[in-house]
């Protein structure tokens, strides 16, 4: 990027009279000054390609250079209240409602309901009503893995219920996924992105135990990344009330 090779002779380099003169150690102190040195390290690497391939340079200094390892902060998750999850449950169309209760009560993901760029979803075959289970296949899963939720919350089935019967090639969200942001907007609901599979799992934690909670959700990292990002965001008591809410 322009804007590195720029400011790479003003910034912690003052003194620098001729590229020659950069080594390993300045490169590392230059990226270690500066908020985004992973890009800032391939644009100067190129650089000085370049310069090596001129003859100007003998070695590239920021082929090795390492850059600084910086913790990053996590913002907790957004979680919805009892009440509001209520209040979306009552506002959104009829139509859609089954879609939405699985997103808040199984933690499915929007995208793997509500097709994005005519990518695969959720179809009403994939749910069994007798043995209580819904399947994400592969070529709907986010990460391209099947996922067979089982186990899930009682108050889940009473909202679906509307689904039986229907043909099980329907998808189970009635529209796309463009759609469904305009149901999102007219919610009245403040609904970030992902916040229902966050409540899910918050809410899970405490009341069909996390190792269930997990297996549902499908997190790769297993309970220890599910434990860092939802344990203590929500109560027992508020769980029990969570999935207690029925239409």
């Amino acid at each position: 990027d322009h804007r590195d090779l720029h400011s790479f002779p003003t910034r912690r380099s003052s003194d620098l009279q001729n590229i020659a003169e950069v080594d390993t150690e300045r490169a590392e102190r230059y990226l270690a000054g500066i908020l985004s040195p992973e890009h800032a390290k391939r644009a100067l690497r190129a650089f000085f390609n370049f310069c090596r391939a001129q003859k100007w340079v003998a070695v590239n200094p920021f082929e090795i250079a390492k850059t600084p390892r910086r913790l990053k902060e996590f913002a907790a998750p957004s979680v919805l209240s009892v009440a509001d999850t209520e209040r979306l449950m009552s506002a959104v169309p009829p139509k859609w409602t089954p879609a939405v209760a699985i997103m808040a009560f199984a933690g499915v993901r929007p995208n793997e309901l509500a097709s994005l760029a005519g990518a695969e979803v959720v179809r009403v075959g994939d749910i069994d009503f007798a043995a209580r289970k819904i399947t994400i296949r592969a070529e709907v899963s986010k990460v391209r893995r099947v996922r067979i939720l089982t186990g899930l919350p009682d108050n889940l089935w009473a909202w679906i219920e509307p689904l039986r019967g229907l043909s099980a090639e329907d998808s189970v969200a009635p529209a796309s996924y463009d759609v469904w942001r305009r149901v999102k907007r007219n919610s009245g609901v403040n609904l970030p992105k992902d916040v229902l599979r966050h409540s899910f799992a918050s809410y899970a934690y405490h009341y069909i135990g996390a190792e269930r909670a997990v297996e549902i959700l499908g997190h790769i990292g297993g309970f220890a990344v599910f434990a860092k990002h939802y344990k203590g965001l929500a109560t027992p008591d508020e769980a029990k009330k969570y999935f207690a809410i029925l239409p």
